[in-house]
């Protein structure tokens, strides 16, 4: 844990010190809602030691991604966040306004020249899933990007390790058991089966 935390504060600080764009969209997501800012910077970390147990070295490779993964939500900004928060069951109107913050996304930093194609993939494919049923262009397989694939993974362990104004925190179990069964089906498997050895070999 202390040799992870030293080496993820390295790119931290590096991605932090290096890309104004990271900075000023983390501090507006947090001004927004703060959920969603404190699960984009999980999602950073798990991203990262997810593709460092897929062994990933190259830092440039693992910066990136850590930086993609704390814009995976940015589109997020653009929902109101009443309907972020809603505690009631969602409306068709309501779900397809929150599934278009992929899109929103993906619009707002397609045409910055710091923003690598593979961390546009990781903000606008992190909700396709292998069997297709994932939004928003319902993707298959080969056609999801593999840092998409790392994001996917970890945004849904931590949605669900997160208690919402909706729901309880589900526990860990049952968020690996869940893992486990979309494993291949929507899902990565390999990294499904890294990122439950990661967790487990730590519970």
């Amino acid at each position: 844990m202390v040799q992870f935390a030293d080496e993820f504060g390295k790119h931290m600080a590096d991605i932090i010190c290096s890309k104004d764009l990271v900075l000023s969209d983390l501090l507006g997501l947090m001004r927004h809602d703060y959920y969603t800012y404190t699960h984009s910077v999980n999602v950073s970390a798990c991203s990262v030691a997810l593709a460092n147990r897929l062994r990933a070295t190259d830092r440039r490779d693992l910066e990136a991604i850590a930086a993609g993964a704390l814009m995976h939500d940015i589109g997020k900004r653009h929902i109101p966040p009443y309907l972020l928060n809603k505690r009631g069951p969602l409306t068709d109107q309501d779900r397809e306004q929150l599934q278009g913050h992929v899109r929103m996304g993906f619009e707002e930093l397609c045409m910055r020249d710091d923003v690598t194609w593979a961390q546009l993939m990781m903000v606008y494919q992190h909700h396709e899933r292998l069997d297709g049923r994932g939004y928003p262009s319902r993707l298959t397989s080969e056609e999801i990007h593999d840092w998409a694939r790392i994001c996917a993974v970890v945004d849904v362990f931590d949605a669900m390790r997160s208690a919402r104004p909706y729901r309880q925190r589900i526990a860990l179990r049952e968020v690996m058991d869940f893992l486990c069964r979309q494993s291949g089906v929507q899902l990565d498997q390999e990294m499904v089966r890294c990122w439950n050895t990661a967790i487990r070999c730590k519970s």
